[in-house]
């Protein structure tokens, strides 16, 4: 809680086990979390314990991430959703929870069927997709958030 005092991105670049054909590579997330870092935006970084490879290129590109991996249950995700100006994830379950606090958030996403019926169409919820995730480059990513100024609050 106290550390959450300046506009802040939410991370979630883990995914289960067996899905990792939904996640986006973490160096990508960590261009864009450095980008967000630029922007004067702190970054929070969720997941579990199984996550934290996920999350270490996030961890050693930026200079003062929140780290919560490992002590993010759904109600923290949640909680930290709440307060956050952009949440960034793949297709995973602590996404669809920080889904629920109705903040802009980017889904990185395989351009399939799942995907499609999984996220829904709210105007909060911005979907980048592709055939593959790994795709996707961050650079791609940064032009749609400058373009749709989701980090102008």
């Amino acid at each position: 809680k106290d550390e959450m005092t300046q506009p802040t991105v939410l991370i979630i670049p883990g995914v289960s086990q067996g899905n990792e054909s939904k996640q986006w590579q973490s160096e990508k997330f960590a261009d864009i979390a450095k980008f967000c870092e630029l922007k004067n935006f702190r970054v929070c970084v969720v997941g579990t314990k199984s996550d934290i490879l996920s999350a270490k290129a996030i961890i050693h590109k930026c200079n003062n991430v929140i780290n919560m991996i490992n002590f993010s249950p759904p109600e923290v995700i949640y909680s930290i959703a709440l307060k956050s100006s952009l949440i960034l994830t793949n297709d995973t379950g602590p996404g669809h929870i920080a889904s629920l606090a109705n903040n802009h958030m980017i889904w990185i996403l395989n351009n399939n069927n799942v995907s499609k019926a999984n996220i829904d169409d709210k105007i909060t919820n911005h979907k980048i997709s592709a055939d593959s995730v790994k795709n996707i480059s961050s650079q791609k990513v940064i032009q749609y958030i400058e373009k749709n100024k989701l980090l102008n609050f």
